[in-house]
Parts: C-alpha cells; structure tokens; sequence
C-alpha cells in the first residue's frame, strides 16, 4: 500500500485483499463486546442538570461588568448627594487649583493679563512681591508652568473662555455616559435615552451659566484669586441644587412620559391620516397604503431600537468583546 500526497489531502491506493483486511478489523471493533470495553474506557460525563448547575456557578464567578459598577456608583452620588461622577472630578480639580492658588498668592492675590510686544500673554501681578514666595517677580508668561499649574483665570475673555471649553467637555462626557447608562437597561428605549441627554445638556448649561455670570458680576471688584473661588463655588452649587429639583420633582421622568405620548400620539396621527388619503384615493391601494404607513412610521422607530439593541449588548456584556 502506497500513498499519494495530493495539495492538503492524500490517496490511499490498496488491493482487494488489503482493503477486506481493513474492513474486518471494523466489524471486529464494532461487536458488542468490543464496544462495551470501549465504554468503560470513555470517562463518564456529567448529566444535562449538574452541567447546568456548573455553567450557573462559572457565569456567577464572572467578574463584575466595569460599565454597571461605574453606573452604579454614578446613580448613587446622584441620588444621595446630587452631584455626578463628572461633576465630582470638576469639583476636585477646582478646589486643587484654589488650594494652590490661594497657598502661592493668597485670597486677595490679583493679576491682569498684558500683551508683549512680542504678542506673548503676560500675567501682570499686583501687590508685595515678598509675599509670593514661589512668584517673586511681577511678570510672568502665561505658558509658565506655575502659572498653568495653579489653573489661574485673569480676565472677563479668559472667564469665559474657560468656561466654554469646560462646557463642551462635560456634554461629551454626560452624552456618552447617558448612552452607556441605557444600555445597561433591561430595555433600550431611545426616546429616553434622548430625554435624558437633553436634560442633562441643560442642567450642565445652566449651572455653567450661573457661575459664569457670578463671577463676571463679582470680577471687577474682588481679586483674581477670590474670584475663582467664588465661580467655582457658586456653579458646584448650582450643578448640586437643579440635580436635587430634577430628583425632588421627578422632573426628567415627567419630560419622558410626555415624550412617549407625544411619540404615540404622532404616529397614530400619521397612520390614520395616511389611511383616509389612500381610502380618498381608491380601495384597490387601501391595503398597500396601510402597510407602507406602519413600515415608516413605525418601523423606523424599531429600527433604532435595534440598533441600541446591538450597543446594550457591548456594553452590558463586555467581556465578549473585551478581556479585563
């Protein structure tokens, strides 16, 4: 017997008599006896309900979704003490930089913004130069290390620069969460997920806003320094008073109620007047006017759906698609 190697696969070529040699060793392998010690020989596997228990047991030892932990803790800090993770983290950097600000030129530190003739930005310093111990001189470009590290804001321009940035920084962050949050949903619904954004654009807006207008008010006449403590104070406050309004009134899940029958309400609107224009039309189109009418109004919708189906799934389950 001979074999002939052909691409992956190979070509056995035998006589007669090989092949009816080959064919007993298969009956004799096959006979009762035979099989029974083959049996024994295979190692008993465990019955449909023990598997189960173990798959249960292997799926409760998984590790913890790092998205439902995150929301979990963000719901929290909402809940008892009005303010979000994002809104924890501004709080903290703001009260860093007032701690150094307020440790290098103290509460009635003041500074205005000059231009070189170079066209550099200058902080200008005021008062006793001995009193800064880490800032002794009187000017200092503003891309000064020291500078940047204390977070200082000199100027109505530079206020409200800072915080437009800041503005656009926390919707990104608030929109993506709030994505993340409805997946984690036992049903995705994207008429909540898009009351919700629009509910915490606004909030994060408005409480911006308070503080910017505070602290444009009060920057003429308190020092840099104390300004921004000020504004800084003023909009954690204000970020923390509409959160509690909105938990105290229920007031986001009052605009999502309204919004799903309003949402039901247009959409029995179109359907129904779509029938009569094709009833007007003809009875011979009744039917596929009908069918066309609750494919684009109501399909649609389930589209979308659909397709935060497939993010709920991403996130909800993680571990499929990323190891941690």
């Amino acid at each position: 017997m001979s074999t002939v190697p052909h691409e992956d696969s190979e070509i056995f070529i035998m006589t007669l008599q090989q092949f009816n040699v080959l064919l007993a060793e298969d009956h004799k392998a096959m006979c009762p006896t035979n099989l029974a010690s083959l049996r024994s020989q295979i190692p008993t596997s465990k019955s449909p309900s023990k598997m189960a228990d173990n798959w249960v047991s292997d799926w409760d030892r998984r590790p913890p979704n790092p998205f439902a932990v995150i929301d979990s803790a963000n719901s929290y800090l909402k809940d008892n003490y009005y303010i979000d993770m994002f809104g924890l983290h501004d709080a903290y950097n703001n009260g860093r930089s007032a701690i150094k600000q307020i440790t290098i030129l103290g509460i009635k530190g003041s500074a205005y913004l000059k231009i070189s003739r170079s066209g550099k930005e200058i902080v200008v310093f005021k008062g006793r130069p001995g009193l800064r111990a880490k800032l002794s001189g009187t000017t200092y470009l503003k891309e000064n290390p020291i500078i940047k590290e204390m977070g200082l804001v000199v100027g109505k321009a530079e206020m409200l620069k800072e915080a437009g940035k800041g503005t656009k920084i926390a919707i990104v962050c608030v929109v993506a969460w709030d994505i993340v949050h409805e997946c984690l949903q036992d049903k995705f619904d994207m008429t909540r997920l898009e009351v919700t954004i629009l509910s915490d654009v606004v909030q994060a807006l408005a409480a911006t806003a308070i503080g910017t207008v505070v602290g444009l008010v009060v920057g003429s006449a308190m020092p840099v320094v104390a300004t921004f403590c000020v504004v800084a104070g003023v909009s954690l406050i204000a970020s923390m008073g509409i959160t509690a309004l909105d938990n105290s009134y229920h007031l986001t899940d009052k605009a999502i109620a309204l919004a799903k029958q309003i949402e039901g309400t247009y959409i029995d609107n179109a359907i129904t007047v779509t029938e009569q224009a094709i009833k007007s039309t003809g009875e011979a189109f009744e039917s596929v006017g009908k069918d066309m009418t609750k494919y684009y109004a109501k399909n649609i919708k389930e589209y979308a759906h659909s397709i935060g189906s497939e993010c709920k799934s991403l996130i909800s389950y993680p571990g499929v698609y990323f190891s941690y």
